[in-house]
């Protein structure tokens, strides 16, 4: 009788009590390319203050009634700038004015573009980053600063992988990439007007456009011109080709 009655003690004991509930935590949300990609780096990038600065040839492009920034610009010649044609695009020459790293304003006497024609260059034209996006600057007066020297197709070599210095303005501020955050990938046959680098870390910052792209042996090589995404997610940098615009540029550089 004493067993019945703890077999039926224990019985009830089991019966009432509860398995609590045991809450099971949620999977963290893995990171999806996409989102890692549009991150943005706090060490992709270094910003340039006072001197020296390792790249006094790229200038800032700004409106001359206000000075607002709207691009970037490169010294190739004491009387000419490079930048991308969608910067200078529908602006008349005295609506803008080349500012030097080191504050001295140059107005301008000139824009001259590819002799193709002209397209409407801006961002909401869906086929605009297959322009040609090169514009040169003539300057009225020439300007100090030593001009950078051109990627020369016959003698200048650079090869796939290889790092990329991106120089531009942003926000004001002048900025440089490191040296792991762009590689060349080469021209491709349907757009030969432009190099292509791959970030590696993330894209051109906004601002910069017709700024500079430099091999690792200082020379010009483009123009910073676009970015292309698919998906959200950047897969190519666009810049305006030194090499195959050399001839082009060497032909107005003599007859200024």
């Amino acid at each position: 009788m004493k067993l019945y009655s703890a077999i039926l003690t224990l019985l009830l004991c089991l019966s009432g009590c509860r398995t609590p509930s045991v809450s099971t935590p949620k999977p963290e949300p893995k990171e999806t390319i996409i989102s890692f990609i549009q991150k943005i780096p706090q060490n992709f990038q270094r910003v340039i203050y006072g001197d020296p600065d390792p790249y006094p040839f790229v200038g800032s492009i700004n409106f001359s009634e206000d000075e607002r920034l709207i691009g970037s610009g490169v010294v190739i010649d004491p009387l000419v700038v490079l930048t991308a044609a969608h910067v200078s695009d529908d602006h008349d020459p005295e609506d803008l004015v080349f500012i030097t790293q080191d504050g001295d304003r140059h107005c301008i006497a000139e824009v001259i573009y590819y002799p193709v024609p002209k397209p409407d260059y801006f961002l909401f034209n869906p086929c605009w980053s297959e322009h040609y996006d090169i514009a040169m600057l003539i300057l009225e007066e020439e300007c100090d600063e030593i001009p950078v020297d051109l990627f020369n197709p016959v003698e200048d070599k650079v090869y796939k992988g290889s790092p990329l210095t991106v120089i531009g303005y942003s926000g004001g501020i002048k900025r440089y990439s490191k040296d792991d955050v762009f590689w060349y990938f080469g021209r491709l046959i349907g757009r030969p007007q432009f190099e292509i680098c791959l970030p590696i870390t993330d894209t051109v910052w906004f601002g910069d456009s017709g700024g500079a792209l430099i091999t690792e042996n200082g020379k010009l090589i483009g123009i910073t011109s676009h970015l292309a995404k698919k998906n959200g997610v950047y897969y190519e940098n666009g810049f305006s080709s030194i090499p195959f615009y050399h001839s082009w540029i060497n032909v107005i550089i003599q007859e200024e």
